[in-house]
């Protein structure tokens, strides 16, 4: 499912994502992409009203950042990355997000 898509599914129309149902979205664009899923069981996202950050235990770091930006046996996967892009109060993300609901 193209994470476009993802979020649309998970959030109310017209409004802002919160953090239990971008959360959601989150844990399933990245079990989608062959995330385990005691990683990702572990993520969670907080809207601190200026900007989402994704929080996780510190103990997963390392596993984390393997994941994400790759290791020289695991490619880079660049989810979490993709996925803030998307739901960030950027400009670009603003034109996604008018898309997805018009």
């Amino acid at each position: 499912m193209r994470l476009s898509e993802l979020l649309k599914n998970s959030a109310t129309e017209g409004a802002r994502f919160d953090s239990i149902e971008t959360t959601k979205a989150l844990h399933k664009y990245c079990l989608d992409n062959g995330w385990p899923a005691e990683v990702v069981n572990n993520l969670s996202i907080i809207n601190n009203s200026s900007e989402y950050t994704i929080h996780y235990p510190s103990y997963l770091a390392p596993k984390v950042n393997d994941l994400e930006f790759g290791t020289q046996s695991i490619s880079p996967s660049g989810v979490l990355r993709r996925f803030l892009d998307v739901i960030d109060d950027s400009p670009y993300a603003k034109g996604i997000l008018r898309r997805m609901f018009s």
